[in-house]
């Protein structure tokens, strides 16, 4: 028997071996899809941190406001012409909203600091009682992370995926 063609059942074990390789590929795709978006967040709310610095190192201190389990964040401007400005008790350290980030559906951020980060004229990291801070925000979607750490000398990193 020397005739060309193919078989039903070779037909169906290739058709098999696609439609798994296919399956591989789109649970593949979703995690990557998730990632990415942690990853735009992180790299969203890391730029808002950096901006917030450098506008505390030329001009009025700014803040990054977060409160635990929050699915949003936001930057304020501390309510002080005083651009040499020393917390003292009658500063609002509440500050003015600039802006507000809300977070993609099912993420959420947390911090080990304070809910307030504020930046002094030399870009160091303070809590809202004006004291040295140091510490991380952290993105979560689906048990997934991302984590930016502030140091107390300012320096702003975040973790390597």
């Amino acid at each position: 028997m020397n005739e060309k063609g193919v078989t039903l059942v070779e037909l169906m074990v290739v058709i098999t071996i696609l439609a798994v390789m296919l399956a591989f590929a789109t649970l593949s795709m979703v995690g990557m899809s998730r990632g990415a978006k942690l990853n735009e967040a992180r790299d969203q709310l890391l730029a808002d941190i950096q901006d917030a610095k450098l506008k505390s190192i030329s001009g009025v201190p700014h803040a990054i406001y977060v409160t635990g389990g929050s699915t949003s964040y936001t930057v304020r401007k501390l309510n002080i012409n005083d651009a040499n400005f020393i917390k003292d008790s009658e500063a609002d350290v509440d500050g003015t909203i600039v802006s507000t980030v809300n977070l993609p559906s099912g993420m959420t951020i947390n911090t080990t600091i304070s809910p307030q980060v504020w930046f002094d004229r030399k870009g160091l990291p303070k809590t809202s009682g004006w004291a040295q801070a140091t510490g991380s925000f952290t993105l979560t979607k689906d048990g997934e992370t991302r984590t930016i750490f502030i140091s107390m000398t300012g320096r702003i990193q975040y973790e390597a995926r």
